[in-house]
């Protein structure tokens, strides 16, 4: 392993759960007008790296949830070994949970500026899916 995916596996829980400390703090505490731009920075800030947290987390267990299934229905003389099998890595479930996680927070500041209609939601489906398609390839 190298030093970014420890450093992913051991700093996003703690940042997931400052996030979440943090926008408790925002919203029982303060105020929108009493908080001004920094309060709605930090409030978007903090939603942002959670939704990357629960996303990265959601994505690392389904693809060991899938693994373990598919590993269990293979009988011992087709199995692959370890090297072979296709499973999501730390890294590649960060960066698509970093671009995941911008799809509510776009929605929640698009929806404090006027509303949502169908074609922001099909620009910001459509930018996701690029970026989903972007991390796919590399």
């Amino acid at each position: 392993m190298c030093y970014n995916v420890l450093m992913i596996k051991r700093f996003l829980p703690i940042l997931t759960a400052v996030s979440a400390i943090s926008i408790c703090i925002v919203v029982n505490f303060t105020t929108p007008s009493a908080a001004g731009p920094f309060g709605v920075l930090v409030l978007f800030l903090s939603l942002y790296i959670l939704f990357v947290g629960i996303i990265t987390f959601l994505i690392l267990g389904m693809s060991k949830l899938f693994r373990s299934i598919i590993n269990r229905n293979r009988s011992e003389s087709t199995s692959l070994d370890n090297k072979t099998d296709r499973y999501i890595c730390v890294k590649k479930a960060y960066y698509y949970g970093s671009i995941l996680a911008l799809l509510p927070v776009l929605l929640l500041a698009m929806q404090s500026f006027g509303g949502v209609a169908i074609a922001e939601l099909c620009l910001i489906t459509v930018f996701c899916i690029l970026g989903c398609l972007l991390v796919s390839r590399k």
